[in-house]
């Protein structure tokens, strides 16, 4: 994996810093800070390659987690958060514990090299059923004993305030995540891969006519990397007029190092950590 960002602690004190953990098809980052006050005091960013399988995606997490001492100090807590697209939201009406795996293996063809996981969002009443590389699995929840495990999906979705015709995405290196409301009704949730910024438009596209929804009526909120000057931008601004990037909430306070940079790089991991604080 490659190093996007290396903004490690500066705390000598460990004991009293907690940490998130989020992996997704999109690589790994690691998230620094204090409760009470609420302060982010370090951000690590891992991209993945190019087609890197699972198996050596596991092999990569690993060799991060034995290359220093930051990644071995005891912290007051651990938490990870998965973020792979094998994710399927099931109202409360519809799930059966005994049915759900095979719900999931008819939309994403999992396979017995994966760790079954399901998990309440309680503000939807929906389950999210999801499963995690047995490898991946294995090593975080080795190498971090006792850590609280959540779905990076169900953590957003108690966070993301709905709204009429409003469209979040988070961008990573190599993906989009989307989630799509009409109103108060959550429509989607989903990842897509990109390659050009041509991509990246044509699924916010695609998204909007699967429900009906005219993309210059759309409020498009944007977190993660993209940039107001990035050809990316440009291109979703030929089709949606009405863009925001997400800002950071005012109680997060961030280290000098990471402010350096815009907020919204990284408002969806400190909104994720705030979930947990």
């Amino acid at each position: 994996m490659k190093i996007a960002f290396n903004i490690l602690p500066v705390i000598t004190d460990y004991e009293q810093l907690h940490l998130l953990v989020e992996t997704g098809s999109y690589g790994i980052s690691f998230v620094w800070f204090t409760k009470d006050p609420y302060n982010i005091g370090g951000i690590a960013v891992y991209n993945s390659t190019e087609g890197m399988l699972r198996e050596d995606m596991a092999a990569e997490i690993e060799n991060i987690l034995q290359s220093g001492p930051v990644f071995k100090k005891h912290c007051a807590s651990v938490t990870l958060c998965y973020d792979f697209k094998e994710s399927l939201l099931i109202p409360e009406t519809y799930y059966d514990p005994l049915t759900a795996a095979g719900m999931l293996n008819l939309v994403y063809a999992t396979d017995a090299e994966s760790s079954f996981k399901t998990e309440t969002i309680k503000r939807y009443h929906i389950n999210n059923v999801y499963v995690v590389d047995k490898k991946i699995d294995d090593i975080l929840s080795g190498h971090f004993p006792g850590a609280t495990v959540h779905h990076a999906t169900s953590l957003q979705l108690e966070k993301v305030l709905p709204a009429d015709k409003f469209l979040h995405c988070i961008f990573f290196h190599n993906s989009i995540k989307v989630f799509m409301f009409n109103g108060p009704a959550l429509q989607l949730v989903q990842q897509f891969n990109y390659n050009t910024p041509v991509d990246a438009a044509y699924h916010l596209m695609n998204c909007c006519e699967q429900y009906n929804l005219k993309p210059a009526e759309v409020k498009l909120s944007l977190s993660g990397m993209i940039d107001e000057k990035s050809k990316l931008y440009t291109e979703l601004y030929g089709y949606f007029l009405n863009i925001e990037f997400e800002k950071s909430d005012s109680s997060i306070q961030l280290h000098d190092r990471i402010k350096f940079y815009p907020s919204h790089f990284f408002s969806h991991l400190t909104g994720l950590a705030s979930c947990v604080s």
